[in-house]
């Protein structure tokens, strides 16, 4: 196989419409941002084309997958990984529940930015409690 090293997947006019239309939704939402099966709803796009998207705008740093349905806009997901080395580097560690209340959000949310933060080796899980990754 030949590959050209400076190839980039690049989103189609059509596609790259689609894809600052869901960057905006993410953005909106902060947070609690709508799932694949409410961007289906939403946007009327079938799962499988919004996963292409989603998968560039992944590659692109515009967004960031938190769990196998949920995405992140690039700035909210920044904020709330500041938000979390804050109430840690004040607190030593960070609960479920106080990070939930930290950025307003659900549990559902709170619980799957953490698992996302020890995937990613921001931080390392301890029992219930969640400690910044030295």
């Amino acid at each position: 196989l030949v590959r050209d090293p400076a190839h980039r997947v690049a989103l189609g006019a059509e596609a790259r419409s689609l894809g600052d239309r869901l960057e905006r939704l993410l953005i909106g939402a902060r947070f609690t941002p709508p799932d694949l099966r409410q961007l289906e709803t939403t946007t009327g796009m079938s799962r499988a084309r919004l996963g292409e998207v989603l998968g560039v705008l992944e590659t692109e740093q515009r967004v960031v997958r938190i769990a196998p349905d949920l995405y992140f806009a690039r700035g909210p997901a920044d904020e709330a990984r500041a938000l979390l080395e804050a109430h840690c580097r004040t607190h030593g560690d960070v609960t479920a529940a106080a990070f939930r209340d930290v950025i307003g959000a659900s549990r559902k949310f709170a619980i799957a930015f953490l698992d996302w933060c020890d995937r990613t080796g921001v931080t390392v899980r301890v029992g219930d409690l969640r400690k910044l990754r030295r």
